[in-house]
Formats: C-alpha cells, structure tokens, sequence
C-alpha cells in the first residue's frame, strides 16, 4: 500500500477518472494543501498519483479528499503488478470501452433522427449539457465549463443542429482519447512489466502465495516459473531469463550459490533457491516502484508547460467574449470558446517523457525523474570513473615487490584488513593472500586474523586498521609512507613501515572503446577522473586508445566533486541554435557523471545526472544517482542519452503540433465558424501528440555482450517485453 521510512512514507493511489492534464491539476489543488503532504506527482498516462506525506496525514483520507471530487481513487500497491490485477485492469478498460460506444452511438442516432424530429436534437443536446455540467462542477476554471457555455450559447441561438454536433463531436474526441490513452497505458504496462507469480513451491512440497514467504524459506522453481523474489541458489542448475529487469535477452546461467533475482524466468532446469529478501522489498519491487514515482513526476518542460495552459483558458475565454464585444458573431465567439482546450498542449510533454521512461525501464535503465530524463537530453560533458565502470572492477594482483624480508606476514595482514573493504582492489588482495596467485601463500587462507580493531576507510587514499596489535595501512604511496613518485599501485606499510608494493590489472570493459566513441560521434566530451595513480590511469587511456577521452587521475571524493562542479560553469565558446535560428550562449554545461563507488557519491549527487552502475556498485552511488544501469553495460548509457535526446526532440515536435493546430483552428473560425470542426482539430491535435509522444516506446538497440561459452549457435534468445507491445500501439494509426 505504501514504502515508508522513519519519517516520511509514499503512497501510490490509481484514479480511474483521470483523463487529461485537467484533472492532473484538480489532484494536486486537492492533496497539495493537506497537512503532511510533502509532494504529489501525477502520471496521467498512468493514471496515478505518488504521493509522499507525513503524519498525520494518512493514505485513506487522502483517498477520500479525491472522491469527494467524483475521481475515482484507490489505493495501489507502488511497483507491484499481478496477473489478478492486471485483468482487473483490463476488465475495467473494457467496460469504459462498452458505455464509451454505446454513448457514443446513441448519440449519433440521436443525431441523425434528428433530421426529421427536432425533438432529438434537444434531447441530444440536453444529455451533453447534463454530462459536461456533472465534470464542470468538479473543477472551477475548466474547459468542461467552456464547452458547456458553448453549448448553451448554441441553443441560445437556436442552433440545435450545431449543438447537438458540438455534443456528438465531443464524446466521439473523448472516447478516442480514452482509447489512446488505454492502448498506451497496455503498451507501458508490457514494457515495464515486473509481474510476481502468486503461489510458489516450497521445498516440502506445500504451495504458499509468494508474498508470505520470509527470509531464509527454501523454495523450489522449475523451467518455465518465475523467480519469487531475490535469494541465492543452493542447488540445482539452470538458464534464466532476465529480460524483464535488465533488458537482455540472453538467458544467464546460474549454479549453486549464484544469486537470483525476484521477476526473472527460469528457462530450463531447476533451482532451489534460499529466500534473502521479501517479495515487497525485491529488486524487481523496488525497481517497480522507481518507476512508477518516475513516471509521475515532472519535468521544468512539462511544469512550464502546465502553467501556461492553466491560464490559457481563461485568457482564450476573455478574447472569446472581446470577439463578441466588438461586434463579431456570437458563433464565432463560440467558436473561440470550444478552442480553448488545452487537452493537447497537456499531454505533449507527459506523453514522451512516460514513454521514454518506460522504454528504458524495459531495457534494465532506471531513469528516477521526468528533470533528469530531461537534462540527460542536454548533457555536453560526461565524467567516467574507472575501477568499475570502464574496467571490469575484476582485479587480480600481476606483480609483487617485496620491500621487506617479512613481506609475507605483511601480506596476511593487509588481506585481513581487506576483508572489512568493498572495494574491487580489496578482493585481488584478498584472493593473492588466499593462494589463487602465487604459490608461496596457500596456507594463508587458514591464518586471516578475525582480530581488527580500529578499521578506517580513508576515500581515495585507502584503509587501516590494527591487526593483531600492529598498524597496517593499504593504499596509495602518500597513504603509506613511500614516495609519492615510487612504482606501484597498491603499497603495504605495517607500523609506519613499507612492507610490499603491488601492481593490479583491471581488465577493461568490451564496449567501453565502443561508448566513448559514440560520445564523441554526438559532440559530448569524455573524462576519466579516478583515484589512481597516474601512470595506471594513463595506461587504461592508452588501451582505449581514444582520443577524445581526457584524464584526471589520483583524485580525492573532494576532488571529483570539484571538478564537476567545475565543469558546469559557464562555457564562453559554446554556442547553440535557438528555435528561431539565432545563435545564443550556453549558460552553463551539463555535465553527467558515471560511477559505482563509495568515493564517487559525491559527485554524483552534485552532477546534472549521476549515473551508477547497479550491478557491482555501491548503495551510497546507488542512491545518490539519478539513472540507474542495472546490468553494468556502458552501452545502456549510451542509449539512455539517445533516448533523452529523441524525447525531448518529441516534446518540442508536439508543442509543435498543437499550436499550430490550434491556431489553424481559430482561424477556420473567419470561414467557417462551425463548433464541430474546432473540435475536430483538437481531437487531431491530441491524437497526433499522443501517437508521435509513444515512439520512444520502440525497442533500443541491442548490445548483450556475449561471453565466448554464449556464442553457441544454438542458443536460446528471448524476445525483450518492449519489443512485443510497441507492436499494439501501430493500431492506433
């Protein structure tokens, strides 16, 4: 019902008579004053509202608040989809879909009868007066109300005729926007589909609904189910399918003590798989619930947007009644009346913005807001860190330098202190230490001390701790007492004495040359800022062998934060086209940053959109980012820029649209002031929006990165969720 925390909670409450940027307005008038109410974001294709409070407002009376304005609301369980409530959905589209035709055609009908018995005509027109009367009570100021004065001023005229076509015309353009609407809410609902399978098998035999099981149950999953929620294997084998969180379509394979992720397919074989997270709290849960708050926020486009369309009804209404005054017709003031619908200008930015949210969510890419989708589509510079991000974060130690006849004991003890660290470094430590590199320490893994007191982590520099009584440091040169121009990577001192100098390899990333060509070819500047030492920084640039990549190497946390902070200001020789064609001068850059690590948190929060790896990255990057690449693949980035970019593009293409029709509406008005026809603008003005504002809803490029053991002819491809329902919106043309 709702994700809280020790101060705030979130709740996400479908309204099922939200029907445009109207009613979007309406809510927050309603929830924005309650006390407690911290926000409030509305996603109109979705048709619902995220709201995040405080005592001693609670998630029922904000319910009741929306009914009392006839809206239909509910609370819903944030990020979660089902089978039953995906059908309850459908069975309710359905029945709106049935009293939409029915209205509808009795309506034309009455239209037609009412060639040869007026008597129709005012029925016709009595019926659209009672319905636009019933929503205009609901919302003062609103285009409801406008309609209603057209038509009465139809009837005034004795214009039965056109009234009861203003009547026809409008309930034929409401129920082809519901329609579209539907179709994009069905589309949506595929491409970021997280669905949970009800009932599961334990590994007793007993069948329990999945949301009753608890950390540490056992339960067992065969080819063709659905992983529960998240855990780790402890027996069996099998391929997984696990396109429905990151997007790629090569099925994984998983072994005994490999983890799993709640919402993905077993293909073939079997798992038995020890529960570590409730079904609510999953990975696929959670991911379903940043979507969902994502889709519901708004962007500086979209708020500027709405603020203008808030008044531009009452401004079209006063120009309508000046028409009249200075001594037009009253058909044509009309006319100008029914004109100002904003319906169209209110979807044009939502509409894009939501589908290219939901495009990406379908592809493993969580985009947090509809401002950072937005900025992502102006970024200028990209900041990369490099353990993790263009390397693989796999280090393994390729050579040693004894520094000190006791370099041995040296080295268990630094492995004893890695093991409190996170960091991929820590790992190739540990792993020397243990006996997978060199020979001469494979009794080590049995004598790692348990006793460590004082461990600090030191960002950039390194850690120490005290060991058996003795002070070790691991890290940089500075960090350990050598000097700062002595070869190496990773120096050891133990009692302010240098003990062991090490060399990591970190092997780069397949696609990370590939990315950062693809930066360049769209104009954006790459730099690698890291925490390493120079030299091992230059060496990872010379193998990428690109460039346009600059480096800034053996950086602080301060000193990344610097730097972006740095790099946003003012850029004096960058210039870019208006929409009018004039040449104008950047304020400022946009810069994104790329990370995973603790140290680049940070950065990222300060960053236009800090983008972390959430694969292999830490909770702190996690966090702090705007964008979200679940499966690690630099590639996914690449795209969500492309996919920005083309949102925004579609943003400015349906403003666009509207306006243009809108206004060649009002000027039909000097040739043909038909109430009918105005309407029918708008209606293609709103079905243009919504069609050209559900592209981004087509299926990224695909770039699985395939190991040598995958490349098998015959192996098993998935088709991706976004690809199959895009298909249902090429109805609509």
């Amino acid at each position: 019902m709702s994700s809280s925390s020790s101060s705030s909670q979130k709740s996400r409450i479908r309204v099922d008579n939200l029907c445009c940027g109207r009613e979007a307005t309406l809510i927050k008038r309603l929830l924005e004053p309650v006390e407690g109410v911290e926000s409030v974001k509305v996603n109109v294709i979705g048709r619902a509202a995220v709201v995040e409070f405080r005592e001693p407002a609670e998630s029922a009376a904000l319910v009741r608040i929306l009914n009392a304005s006839h809206l239909g609301a509910s609370i819903a369980e944030m990020g979660e989809s089902s089978a039953s409530s995906d059908a309850s959905e459908e069975k309710r589209e359905r029945r709106a879909q049935a009293v939409a035709a029915l209205t509808s055609l009795a309506l034309v009908a009455g239209l037609g009868l009412g060639f040869w018995h007026e008597e129709f005509l005012y029925v016709v027109a009595g019926a659209g007066a009672a319905r636009l009367g019933v929503r205009a009570v609901r919302v003062a100021r609103d285009v409801n109300t406008l309609m209603l004065l057209a038509l009465c001023g139809a009837v005034y005229l004795r214009e039965m005729f056109e009234a009861a076509t203003l009547v026809v015309a409008l309930r034929i353009a409401d129920a082809v926007e519901e329609e579209a609407l539907r179709r994009a809410r069905r589309a949506l609902r595929g491409a970021t589909a997280r669905t949970i399978e009800s009932m599961v098998s334990k590994v007793n035999g007993e069948r329990v609904p999945a949301s009753t099981l608890v950390v540490g149950d056992e339960v067992l999953v065969r080819a063709g189910d659905r992983i529960p929620t998240d855990g780790v294997a402890t027996r069996g084998k099998a391929t997984v399918d696990e396109s429905s969180l990151t997007g790629e379509s090569v099925p994984v394979e998983k072994r005994k003590e490999a983890s799993v992720v709640g919402g993905t397919v077993v293909v073939n074989g079997f798992l038995g798989i020890r529960v570590s997270k409730l079904a609510a709290t999953s990975t696929a849960a959670e991911l379903g619930r940043a979507v969902d708050e994502a889709q519901a926020s708004t962007s500086p486009t979209q708020d500027a947007v709405a603020k203008f369309a808030t008044w531009f009804t009452p401004v079209i209404a006063v120009a309508a009644f000046g028409v009249f005054l200075a001594g037009g017709s009253l058909r044509m003031a009309l006319g100008v009346l029914v004109a100002a619908c904003p319906c169209a200008l209110l979807v044009a930015a939502p509409a894009p913005n939501v589908a290219a949210m939901g495009a990406a969510a379908s592809r493993g890419i969580v985009v947090k807001s509809a401002t950072a989708l937005e900025a992502m589509a102006k970024v200028s510079v990209v900041a990369l860190d490099k353990t993790g991000t263009l390397t693989q974060g796999r280090c393994r130690v390729v050579r040693r330098r004894d520094v000190a006849s006791d370099a041995r004991d040296a080295l268990v003890l630094a492995a004893s202190v890695e093991t409190k660290s996170t960091h991929p470094l820590a790992a190739a430590v540990v792993n020397l230490a243990v006996g997978c590199v060199d020979a001469y320490v494979t009794e080590a893994a049995d004598v790692l001390s348990d006793d460590i007191k004082d461990f600090e982590m030191h960002e950039g520099e390194g850690v120490a701790a005290t060991v058996d009584d003795r002070r070790v440091r691991v890290g940089t040169a500075g960090f350990c007492g050598a000097p700062e121009d002595m070869e190496g990577q990773l120096f050891v001192a133990v009692d302010d004495e240098l003990k062991l100098v090490l060399w990591i390899d970190d092997p780069i990333r397949e696609e990370a040359r590939p990315f950062i060509q693809r930066l360049a070819a769209r104009g954006r500047t790459a730099t690698m800022i890291t925490g390493d030492q120079r030299a091992a920084a230059e060496a990872v640039v010379r193998e990428l062998d690109a460039a346009n990549l600059t480096l800034r190497a053996a950086m602080k946390p301060r000193d990344k934060l610097d730097w972006v902070r740095a790099a946003q200001r003012k850029d004096p020789d960058r210039e870019t086209a208006t929409l009018l064609g004039r040449r104008r001068r950047e304020g400022r850059r946009i810069v994104l940053m790329l990370g995973d690590g603790i140290n680049d948190g940070p950065a990222l929060a300060a960053a236009d959109v800090g983008v972390a790896m959430g694969a292999g990255g830490s909770a702190l990057a996690v966090d702090a980012a705007d964008v979200v690449i679940l499966d690690d693949n630099l590639h996914k980035l690449a795209d969500a820029l492309d996919l920005a970019a083309r949102a925004r593009s579609i943003v400015l293409q349906n403003l666009a649209i509207a306006l243009i029709l809108k206004s060649a509406a009002l000027l039909s008005l000097l040739f043909a002031p038909h109430l009918w026809l105005v309407v029918a603008a708008d209606l293609l003005a709103l079905l243009l929006v919504l069609l050209n504002g559900l592209r981004p809803l087509a299926s990224l490029p695909d770039h699985t990165i395939l190991s040598d053991k995958q490349e098998d002819d015959d192996l098993l491809l998935l088709e991706t969720p976004s690809s199959r329902d895009t298909a249902t919106l090429l109805e609509l043309v």
